[in-house]
């Protein structure tokens, strides 16, 4: 069986499986509707203090996530999205195995 973006990002940042999630795809609900209130790990961190921000993609988009990527419970301010088709072709890196 496969893992699944959204299910298994989301079972990540709140320590929870899956199927106590009652998340099995990418088009579900928004987590915190289906199941409750769950402290995610970047929403613990700012409730003590430190200043979160999400760069990219950290939860699932769309109706999975809701409300911008879990924004304003998990982060401190709006969340940072780069235009993913300016670098849909571009190399991610330049690295050459060294042989043993």
């Amino acid at each position: 069986m496969q893992a699944l973006c959204g299910p298994s990002r989301t079972s990540f940042l709140t320590s929870r499986r899956p199927d106590s999630l009652r998340l099995y795809s990418n088009h579900g609900h928004y987590w915190r509707r289906a199941v409750g209130n769950f402290t995610s790990l970047p929403q613990y961190f700012k409730e003590h203090g430190y200043h979160t921000v999400s760069v990219g993609k950290v939860f699932h988009p769309g109706s999975m996530s809701g409300h911008h990527y879990d924004y304003p419970f998990s982060w401190s301010e709006e969340p940072y999205l780069p235009p993913s088709n300016k670098y849909e072709n571009t190399k991610v890196t330049n690295f050459t195995f060294l042989s043993m």
